[in-house]
């Protein structure tokens, strides 16, 4: 099984590194409590936020930090945070 990556490319865990030190710096504080993992440069992320523009905005950051080839976003919107968010 041949990797997807060339070897200039940085290693899972300076991407993990990378795109949490990125969403840290967002605007956005649910963003900082997410759990990052990346395979072979695919990013996952997971964890609860409280409006579906916060969960579009982790995929969103994770997908312009360099070296990331694919965002797989499994972060839950749980409809009693979803309500709290609104009001």
């Amino acid at each position: 099984m041949s990797s997807r990556r060339s070897e200039k490319e940085p290693s899972d865990q300076e991407l993990e590194r990378r795109v949490e030190n990125f969403l840290f710096t967002r605007n956005y504080p649910a963003l900082r409590d997410l759990q990052i993992s990346v395979c072979e440069g695919t990013v996952i992320l997971s964890g609860s936020v409280s409006t579906f523009h916060e969960k579009q905005m982790a995929s969103s950051c994770a997908q312009r930090v360099a070296g990331v080839l694919e965002v797989i976003n499994q972060i839950d919107v749980p409809a009693c945070l979803r309500a709290e968010g609104a009001n």
